[in-house]
């Protein structure tokens, strides 16, 4: 009972200040990023890494480094799709494992799901998003190291 009001009381303070459309958003992009690390990790289950790849590869599928969506809508303001914003300190080491993560849980899937599934445009604009504080090297460019 006391997370019902608690629940209400935030809703309430939400809208008293206009901000329960802004809420909704970063509700929704926490729940994609959320579902994006899911399906990775899925993928990653179906593919043949040995226990130490696993276990370095599970340490980066997490939400901080998933790259950035935005919902794209067309003119009549329906959902037809997403906008992906690349990761800039992203390592292409680690965009492939994701890619290749990706690839094996789209291969499980019923044709059903994969046609219930929105399509993800991936734009030339980079993400804003900092890189993580502890980052495995492999993984994540450091300042001085734009070449990969």
């Amino acid at each position: 009972m006391k997370t019902f009001f608690k629940t209400r009381k935030d809703a309430a303070r939400r809208a008293s200040k206009g901000k329960t459309e802004q809420h909704k958003i970063k509700c929704r992009q926490q729940g994609r990023l959320r579902e994006k690390v899911r399906m990775l990790q899925e993928g990653m289950e179906l593919l043949n890494y040995d226990d130490e790849g696993q276990t370095s590869i599970q340490e980066v599928l997490s939400v901080e480094y998933m790259s950035s969506e935005e919902s794209d809508y067309d003119d009549e303001g329906k959902k037809v799709g997403y906008h992906v914003k690349r990761l800039p300190w992203e390592r292409k080491k680690l965009r492939k494992i994701k890619d290749a993560c990706m690839q094996a849980y789209h291969k499980k899937l019923s044709v059903c799901q994969i046609q219930m599934q929105l399509p993800r445009h991936v734009l030339d604009e980079k993400s804003n998003r900092q890189r993580p504080r502890d980052y495995p090297d492999w993984a994540v460019r450091s300042n001085h190291d734009s070449s990969y």
